[in-house]
């Protein structure tokens, strides 16, 4: 807010008792000092409540009428001018059209936005219904010395059941219903030949860097869940992902949604 603006916002906040029409004292906008005067006395003709309405309204006329000018001259002809004449009621009724419009604005906005999201999370679940067809046929988990520690070792035999040529995959090792993700393994697999459909691959690896507890993986080697989690192309591009559609992305949908519930779809 420019210095003029802030001025009208400040000095509408001055509350005084002192009953006068609405319609009988207007704003004075002939030049800066009489504006001020006459906003003086129409903040003596209000009640506290009378107040605080008029200087809500007030803000949000000064605000919008100032983001229509860069230059700070600019801003103020344009205020004296179109605050020039008005009287209490005036004001409120101006600002209760700037309100509807920006609350038209905003909703619209958010029809947008939400419209994305969907379609969005509907690619998501594509992504994840093709990561699904990676069928996942053994399993084995050992582990060896090295650095000191011990670090696991994986030998995962796995399907490619969807329809397309497979040059690089990464594969989630997680405990079932554990979201510490210092037990999670991940794995890779790249093939610049690539890996059919319905062909069968085994690999293994050794994880190096690994922070999670290897013998409780290994223990709980039946409780373990594998997952196909990203498949890229041979030029390191993301054709299908889990997290296509993100913990933020949900977040900003439900947000979205509660402020909007017409929106919603079934």
């Amino acid at each position: 807010m420019k210095k003029f603006g802030l001025f009208l916002l400040l000095t509408s906040l001055s509350l005084f008792s002192n009953a006068q029409s609405n319609e009988s004292l207007i704003i004075d906008g002939s030049s800066k000092e009489n504006l001020e005067k006459s906003i003086e006395k129409i903040k003596s003709s209000l009640n506290e409540e009378e107040g605080k309405e008029f200087s809500m309204s007030l803000f949000l006329v000064t605000f919008t009428l100032e983001q229509k000018y860069e230059n700070e001259n600019d801003r103020k002809e344009a205020l004296l001018k179109e605050l020039n004449g008005k009287n209490i009621n005036q004001i409120k009724n101006m600002a209760n059209e700037i309100a509807e419009k920006n609350r038209a604005k905003n909703l619209e906005n958010a029809r947008q936005e939400v419209s994305l999201l969907y379609e969005k999370k509907i690619e998501a679940d594509r992504q994840l219904k093709v990561l699904s067809y990676v069928e996942i046929l053994d399993l084995k988990l050992s582990k060896k010395q090295m650095f000191g520690k011990d670090t696991p070792i994986v030998e995962l035999v796995f399907k490619n059941g969807t329809k397309e040529l497979i040059n690089q995959i990464y594969f989630l090792i997680k405990l079932k219903n554990d979201d510490e993700k210092l037990n999670n393994i991940i794995i890779r697999y790249s093939n610049k030949d690539g890996v059919n459909p319905n062909q069968e691959v085994t690999h293994a690896e050794t994880v190096l860097n690994y922070k999670g507890n290897v013998n409780n993986m290994i223990d709980n080697k039946a409780n373990l869940k594998v997952t196909a989690m990203k498949i890229m192309d041979s030029n390191y591009k993301i054709l299908y992902q889990d997290n296509y559609f993100t913990d933020m992305d949900m977040r900003r949908l439900e947000h979205l949604l509660s402020k909007y519930p017409e929106l919603k779809k079934d």
